[in-house]
């Protein structure tokens, strides 16, 4: 008889163990999906990345600096933080920029032009 009840209360033992092990299982892979999704900022991150590059990279920066603001809006749809507002910010200030170096090159490029075919010539 008292064979019988340690087997019984082993059973009892490993089915408990297993259930906590399952358990703790199950919780550790909620914790990571959660987590993964609550504190994930790779689209903040990645806006940061590249608003920084469309103020450093000549003409480079205008496709940086548009990825950047909409990696950054992504972001921010997902969960607001500091890094996408920080890369939106750096997106927007990097293309406007860009976008004033590309105006300042081409008027460079035309008043060399004008020069250079002679519109500017006094008569003598």
């Amino acid at each position: 008889m008292a064979k019988q009840k340690s087997k019984t209360a082993k059973k009892t033992t490993n089915t408990t163990a297993r259930t906590k092990t399952a358990n703790n299982s199950a919780r550790k892979t909620a914790t990571r999906a959660s987590s993964k999704s609550a504190d994930d900022n790779s689209y903040g991150i990645a806006s940061l990345v590249l608003g920084i590059a469309s103020i450093v990279l000549p003409l480079i920066g205008l496709v940086t600096g548009i990825l950047a603001i909409v990696f950054a809006v992504k972001q921010r749809k997902i969960q607001p933080n500091g890094t996408a507002t920080a890369g939106l910010v750096l997106g927007i200030v990097g293309l406007v920029f860009q976008l004033i170096f590309l105006l300042a090159i081409t008027a460079l490029f035309m008043f060399i032009g004008a020069v250079a075919s002679g519109a500017f010539a006094t008569a003598i």
